[in-house]
């Protein structure tokens, strides 16, 4: 991975199977995307100018990560390392912090 500079980002915390297949987000969607990430799937991060980044949990400590899952549809803060390859924007869930 091309790893940069520790990042923080605000925005809202997405099921991104739900988002990706037909834009499924907000609070109306929080109870299934809470079902989806607490079955594993993937987890993303958009923020309020639409950006949207992959959220992946560290090597070193996962609890952060898993944390950020209870938190479907909510606002928050993430801090962690930014990833890019491909295309593909992700960060690695240091810190999650609901606003």
């Amino acid at each position: 991975m091309n790893k940069e500079a520790s990042i923080t980002v605000k925005g809202e915390i997405l099921d991104m199977a739900c988002y990706l297949a037909h834009g499924a987000m907000g609070m109306k969607h929080q109870q299934c995307a809470l079902m989806c990430l607490k079955g594993g799937q993937p987890m993303g991060l958009r923020t309020a100018d639409g950006k949207v980044y992959l959220l992946v949990a560290s090597h070193q400590d996962g609890k952060p990560f898993d944390e950020a899952k209870g938190y479907a549809a909510d606002q928050v803060e993430v801090t962690g390392p930014l990833f890019q390859r491909d295309g593909i924007s992700a960060i690695e869930v240091d810190a999650v912090k609901k606003l």
